[in-house]
């Protein structure tokens, strides 16, 4: 089965302030054909996703970062003072708006530190699918996404997506590694 047809009819929208982890689920799941909309910020994911909703579409996968606030920074520290660390430090406000608008939302976060948005999710009593950046590389968790009961309903073998879609990826890296990653014996026999 070809990958890029495994999400040909799910958008999904990606909320991660860091743009190297965006790009490269954005990537990915665009290798399997969804449409992908990304948002860097939480006020910008919620604005994203009323104007999807109006217009009629509504994001099968929600995919964020938990933190979106360095708990070392200034903006931390007032929100703490503030008593609003969990909701505005997090992505738990754009999670209860999706939940306000679609109760059958899947909800992704994929995070650095998992305990935590367990802990406030269940205290708030939103479901979510919780994985471990630490635990789970973005390919082998985009292919576990776009395999899931809720999302995809065709027979596949996960194994063989996860071995294509690693494959693919092994390819796009040998194709545009830059000059410094090439070894020099390699270098020497493609420059002469």
């Amino acid at each position: 089965m070809p990958i890029i047809s495994l999400l040909h009819d799910t958008h999904v929208l990606i909320l991660m302030a860091e743009r190297r982890t965006s790009n490269t689920l954005t990537r990915i799941f665009q290798s399997m054909g969804a449409t992908v909309h990304t948002a860097t910020s939480q006020n910008e994911a919620i604005g994203l996703y009323w104007r999807l909703f109006r217009a009629g579409i509504r994001p099968r996968v929600v995919v964020t970062s938990w933190s979106l606030t360095p708990q070392d920074s200034k903006e931390y520290k007032y929100l703490e003072m503030l008593g609003r660390q969990d909701i505005d430090g997090t992505a738990l406000n754009l999670l209860v708006n999706i939940i306000d608008l679609d109760p059958t939302a899947f909800l992704v976060v994929y995070t650095q530190d998992p305990i935590q948005a367990h802990e406030i999710l269940k205290r708030s009593e939103i479901t979510a699918t919780i994985f471990s950046r630490h635990e789970i590389d973005p390919i082998d968790f985009v292919v576990q996404i776009a395999t899931h009961p809720g999302i995809n309903t065709q027979r596949i073998d996960v194994q063989e997506i996860n071995t294509e879609v690693h494959a693919a990826e092994s390819r796009r890296r040998m194709t545009y590694r830059s000059s410094c990653e090439i070894p020099a014996s390699e270098a020497r026999v493609q420059y002469g």
